[in-house]
């Protein structure tokens, strides 16, 4: 037996060593490393409609970020061009600690969301914060406008 077909001195079944093989493609030292140290990463929220249980035309647009870690004073939203946009800037803080990570997945830098909603206007939008999240509820901002869903070619 080769090393590749035993691992600590117990022989593999074939099955066992292909197994291994292909998931080491994916492992951080493998094929593809860059897939699991990408810097670019997607920021969570919900983005729902609310609409009328009677004449199902939209009522509000609501928004929910989460917000965990920011204080207040550290999130800005604002409208300009039907456009509404959100970002979370912390202030900077000195770490002097000595911390070796074993996972870092907590997003602790600057985050900028922005969403285009039509006829959107700063009277219309209210925010609160509670229990780690933003939520942004947008009374509707155009009752001309529809939402129809396009048909794919």
């Amino acid at each position: 037996m080769n090393e590749i077909d035993t691992i600590v001195g117990e022989p593999l079944v074939p099955f066992d060593t292909l197994t291994r093989k292909m998931f080491s493609l994916f492992d951080r030292s493998g094929f593809m490393p860059s897939i699991f140290e990408s810097k670019v990463a997607s920021y969570p929220y919900d983005h729902y409609i609310v609409t009328d249980e009677k004449t199902d035309k939209v009522k509000q647009q609501v928004i929910q970020i989460p917000v965990a870690g920011y204080f207040k004073n550290e999130i800005h939203v604002s409208v300009k061009n039907d456009n509404l946009r959100v970002e979370m800037i912390p202030e900077a803080k000195a770490d002097n600690t000595n911390k070796k990570y074993v996972h870092c997945g907590i997003k602790k830098g600057k985050v900028c969301l922005e969403w285009f909603i039509k006829g959107i206007k700063s009277d219309k939008v209210k925010t609160s914060i509670g229990n780690g999240m933003l939520t942004i509820t947008i009374d509707d901002c155009n009752p001309e406008s529809e939402y129809i869903e396009l048909e794919l070619e």
